[in-house]
């Protein structure tokens, strides 16, 4: 067996453990899809990519062990993961794709690898745990809601790369303090950071042509 096909294990709602073949190359789209039960995972050290949904609403998954061979992960792979705690993304990943880690509610940690040059919308909307958000310079675009709802979040830091910050890109951070936008930045687009209720200081660079509707709506103590 070298590749695992779509939806293979689908639905298989008492599922709690698999050993994945060693040889395996790729996982397909769907393919533990609404396993509630399954709580660890490794994915062996030959896998490239993991495909769309591989894990969605998989609730009670507490730890995947991803190694860095996989360069790719499908959209939504781990929609509404609620038990995952942490992840190490592998070093090899270019992109994030969107809604990767919608809703993991229990996500306190994430370390965006180096080489990662973009964030798909809302790839980490509603992690509400995460207690701090480092973009690294190698980040070219940030989607929209892209962290919305990271209501831990106590500092931000922005790639320098990132000229367009889109909408509520991080609306609803509502613990954010200190926000450091990229020194390139040219718009500021709707709802960026609106919510962001613990927000008492930001600087916007010279570079700064556009901020459009409600881009600091209800930053309270905003000064």
């Amino acid at each position: 067996v070298n590749t695992i096909g779509d939806a293979v294990f689908r639905g298989c709602s008492s599922l709690k453990a698999i050993a994945l073949p060693e040889q395996i190359t790729s996982t397909g789209n769907d393919t533990f899809s609404g396993c509630s039960s399954l709580e660890e995972l490794n994915i062996p050290e030959k896998v490239t990519s993991i495909g769309t949904d591989a894990f969605y609403q998989c609730d009670s998954l507490k730890q995947v062990n991803i190694p860095d061979s996989v360069t790719t992960i499908g959209k939504s792979a781990f929609y509404s993961c609620g038990a995952l705690s942490k992840i190490v993304l592998p070093e090899n990943l270019t992109a994030i794709s969107e809604y990767t880690f919608y809703e993991c509610s229990g996500l306190n940690e994430i370390v965006i690898p180096e080489k990662v040059t973009t964030i798909g919308e809302s790839a980490f909307y509603g992690c509400k745990a995460i207690d701090k958000i480092e973009i690294p310079d190698s980040v070219e675009t940030i989607g929209a809601g892209a962290f919305k709802e990271c209501e831990k979040a106590e500092s931000i830091v922005i790639s320098n790369k990132v000229q367009n910050l889109e909408s509520s890109t991080f609306a609803g951070c509502t613990s954010a303090k200190e926000i450091k936008l990229p020194e390139n930045v040219v718009t500021l687009k709707e709802s960026v950071f609106k919510d962001c209720s613990s927000l008492e200081q930001i600087n916007i660079p010279a570079s700064v042509k556009e901020i459009k509707n409600y881009a600091f709506e209800n930053c309270t103590v905003l000064k």
